[in-house]
């Protein structure tokens, strides 16, 4: 019997236990995986629905409305304080010295106001224009009598004015000049006695006509250099010439600063339609806002130097913020603008095809897509455009 040789021998296959159990286990593993899988692609966790929801688009809309859509115009503007005028007697004597100052800088000058003496006749201000060209007596007429009158009477003195120089006007003025201290020059006038013709007997009886005798009485004048023209009558001095100057037109005897506090700005051309005096602006700048009146459109300048050309526009306030404005603080001037209300929706609204400018609805139970609504643009202003839209309600959403 043959042997088989041990060194020879080949190697015998090894045999799984349990065969069956195995193929279960590995049913099971791929189930679950497979399980997972698809748990994993079909569901998600709240974390992720919420980026999701972050990053999806939201469809924004606003409402058609009823408002009014202008073009606001806004200028640049600085505050001043107001024109400058030269002090001078619109008359002055032979030899203009001033004899007395009674103004200094920062005083102000108000009607009836005694400012001083040039060739010791006293100057008081009164509220311009007055311009007295002549010494006045009393029965004198014409206009620089009512120019006169007129400026004792806005100075508030009662005095009416007839362009004639009457008692009351004389007494005003008389007075003015005693409550300062001086009084009215005079001058000698030859007046005849009551009786124009005087008889004179002769050695023989005879009467004979003799000359009149002359009584010589003195009336009041009005010096023309009594009186200096300031604007409302009122203004801060500047500066003031020293006693012993001579006053001339380009030296005057003060210089004071008239009228109140101003915004000054400039229009151009296309803006200064806006613009009308009387009318009320918006002044907006160093942190306030206040309202004020236009005074003043000036005619249209071509500019230069730096100045752009257009409209000068000078506006006024009685709002005490203006006074806390410091002069040259630029500041922005608004005008108010009125208008009618129009059907108007945001420009973010409009859009633009071939066919021409539409807006789109958003979609609705009986519209499953936005709705195409064409509208006819008006005009467009501060982020609102005005339209015209038959097949639009006021209220009605639109995509923006």
């Amino acid at each position: 019997m043959p042997t088989r040789n041990k060194m020879t021998r080949e190697p015998a296959l090894s045999r799984v236990a349990f065969p069956g159990r195995t193929i279960v286990a590995a049913s099971i593993v791929l189930v679950a995986v497979v399980g997972a899988f698809l748990l994993g692609k079909f569901t998600t966790s709240p974390r992720n629905d919420a980026l999701v929801a972050a990053t999806a688009s939201i469809p924004a809309t606003a409402h058609v409305e009823r408002r009014s859509v202008v073009a606001q115009t806004v200028v640049q503007g600085a505050v001043s304080e107001g024109k400058t005028q030269r002090i001078r007697p619109a008359a002055l004597p032979e030899a203009p010295v001033i004899t007395r100052q009674l103004l200094q800088t920062g005083s102000e000058v108000t009607p009836g106001a005694l400012l001083g003496s040039i060739a010791d006749v006293p100057v008081f201000a009164l509220p311009a224009p007055l311009p007295l060209y002549r010494d006045l007596v009393g029965g004198d007429e014409g206009d620089d009598v009512a120019a006169l009158q007129s400026s004792l009477s806005r100075a508030g003195y009662a005095v009416e004015v007839t362009g004639r120089l009457d008692w009351d006007t004389m007494a005003t003025v008389i007075s003015i000049f005693s409550e300062a201290g001086y009084s009215l020059p005079t001058r000698p006038i030859a007046a005849p006695p009551a009786d124009a013709v005087e008889e004179e007997a002769t050695d023989d009886g005879a009467a004979t006509e003799q000359e009149p005798s002359v009584t010589e009485t003195v009336e009041p004048v009005i010096p023309a250099a009594a009186f200096a023209a300031v604007e409302n009558g009122r203004g801060t001095v500047i500066s003031a010439a020293a006693p012993a100057h001579t006053v001339t037109d380009e030296e005057p005897f003060a210089t004071v600063r008239v009228g109140d506090r101003m915004i000054t700005a400039r229009a151009d051309v296309a803006s200064v339609e806006q613009f009308s005096e009387g009318a009320t602006v918006t002044i907006t700048g160093a942190g306030t806002t206040f309202t004020g009146t236009i005074e003043r459109v000036g005619a249209f300048d071509a500019g230069g130097e730096g100045r752009s050309p257009g409209h000068d526009i000078v506006v006024s306030s009685t709002d005490p913020k203006l006074a806390s404005l410091n002069t040259g603080t630029q500041v922005q001037v608004k005008p108010e603008i009125t208008a009618d209300q129009v059907t108007a929706v945001p420009v973010t609204a409009v859009r633009h095809d071939d066919e021409g400018d539409y807006v789109l609805v958003p979609p609705s139970e009986t519209a499953q897509s936005p709705r195409r609504v064409s509208i006819t643009v008006i005009t467009s202003a501060g982020g609102w455009a005005a339209i015209e839209a038959p097949g639009l309600d006021i209220g009605d959403p639109v995509l923006i």
